[in-house]
């Protein structure tokens, strides 16, 4: 059993960004951007890889919008992980008495 009873545990990281709008809006960016890059312009890459195999144009566009969603992905996560602080616990096994 965990010391202090299971009451008393707090389950993830989202209790704690609840009470901190500033870590809340870093996280919900972060997210919102990656959602939009991924369903409304990633996710088109194949359809342009099919639609011009052949075309070297279109792959190298593909290769910097890949490039430049990517960078900019990676400067929302480094705010994302300066605003929040992981949560770092330890579990003592004990032997029953």
């Amino acid at each position: 059993m965990l010391k202090g009873g299971a009451k008393n545990f707090e389950p993830s990281i989202n209790h704690l960004l609840l009470k901190d709008e500033t870590k809340r809006q870093a996280v919900a960016v972060k997210q919102g951007y990656e959602t939009n890059m991924i369903k409304g312009v990633i996710t088109q890459f194949r359809f342009l890889n099919s639609e011009f195999p052949d075309d070297a144009e279109v792959k190298s566009a593909i290769g910097v919008l890949r490039q430049r969603l990517m960078k900019r992905r990676t400067l929302l996560e480094d705010k994302v992980r300066t605003a929040v602080v992981p949560i770092k616990h330890t579990i003592i096994i004990e032997a029953a008495q």
